[in-house]
């Protein structure tokens, strides 16, 4: 898999388009560590048909390259202003509304009101990575793409979830869990592993989600695990922390803290998400204002995957265990709550399946 700096061949794709007069084409890469993480490729696997070559994986779905915003440990991003401020208070403002559209991990296209108005569907170049139809002209589910002779499989497989009454949502969550063997097949999937948390109160332009995320091929040529910290997806935006390399077996803690909460709202004015590898101490954070949005849907845990063709696709290990779940209210004491299970049907089956192990505290995700 390769990299927005691949070099001849997708820079010869971009001049082709923008010489036909495309509206679309990938934007270069850049030093930011954002713009490192995985892409969609000419002949790539991971997305389902409609999502643009160039667009970055993201735990949250496809983003073009320039709505992919790093926020640094020592920074404080403004959800409302889109400015990022320093521990100096030097600001560095960013673009407050994504010109280009995002895609979900179904493929499915969600527009701002600014990029509806400068790339409205019908004007982007679109590369069609799967096909419509399978060998016997049988419709392919829309999370399934059909590249090379396999249906892979791109999007939610299993989650734990709570739905907090609307006066009870969280302040504080912390979970952990650890880091699995790495598959077989090192290069063809990306893998995803979380806790999070939403807002019931969701539109396609506020739709949001905080996450503390350990992932395989989030970054290319890696082929390794890593934690970022992620705060997705506000007028189209995504943004991410820095990343670290982590290995297999060491324990990781996911944690969310907001602060200056109102009860009355559910609201807290800032969320600090923090990921951390507990046996080596080091920890990559993202610090951000809230969007006046209380955080009343909670995941205790969840896989997402792009491009799974086979089981050799996912960890060998079996299993992925969340664990030692704290979650706290707006007044700061801790909440037992009642969490349903999810596993969707994918095209791919490799012993799917959610299970409690301690009510509360306590789930495990097979694969």
């Amino acid at each position: 898999m390769r990299t927005l700096a691949v070099g001849i061949s997708h820079f010869l794709l971009c001049s082709f388009l923008v010489v036909a007069g495309a509206a679309y084409c990938a934007v270069p890469a850049n030093d930011d560590p954002a713009l490192q993480l995985r892409t969609v490729e000419v002949t790539d696997s991971a997305a389902p048909r409609g999502v643009p070559v160039g667009y970055v994986i993201t735990p949250a779905g496809f983003f073009h390259p320039s709505c992919v915003r790093h926020v640094g440990a020592d920074e404080v991003l403004d959800m409302r202003s889109g400015a990022i401020t320093d521990a100096r208070g030097t600001v560095r403002q960013v673009a407050t509304v994504c010109e280009y559209p995002r895609f979900t991990t179904s493929g499915e296209r969600i527009d701002t009101a600014v990029s509806a108005r400068l790339h409205p569907a019908d004007a982007m170049v679109v590369i069609s990575i799967g096909n419509e139809t399978d060998g016997d002209g049988i419709s392919l589910p829309s999370d399934t793409v059909s590249a090379n002779g396999f249906d892979r499989y791109t999007g939610w497989i299993e989650s734990v979830w709570a739905h907090p009454v609307p006066t009870a949502a969280i302040s504080y969550q912390q979970v952990d869990f650890s880091v699995p063997a790495a598959p077989a097949n090192t290069a063809a999937s990306t893998n995803f592993f979380f806790p999070g948390a939403q807002s019931l109160d969701q539109t396609s332009q506020h739709w949001t989600i905080i996450q503390p995320v350990l992932g395989w091929n989030g970054y290319p040529n890696l082929h390794a695990w890593t934690i970022a910290s992620w705060n997705c997806c506000v007028d189209g935006n995504v943004n991410v922390s820095d990343y670290l390399t982590v290995q297999t077996g060491h324990a990781i803690r996911g944690t969310m803290q907001g602060a200056g909460c109102v009860a009355a709202t559910g609201v807290c004015a800032t969320w600090k998400i923090v990921t951390k590898d507990v046996n080596t101490g080091q920890s990559v954070t993202l610090n951000s204002t809230a969007y006046g949005q209380a955080f009343n849907w909670v995941f205790a845990g969840a896989l997402e995957v792009y491009g799974v063709a086979s089981c050799n696709d996912l960890s060998p290990s079996g299993h992925m265990d969340f664990t030692g779940i704290v979650t706290r209210n707006l007044a700061g004491q801790n909440v037992a709550l009642d969490y349903y299970t999810d596993t969707p049907s994918s095209s791919v089956w490799c012993g799917f399946g959610t299970y409690t192990l301690t009510d509360h505290t306590a789930y495990r995700l097979t694969f």
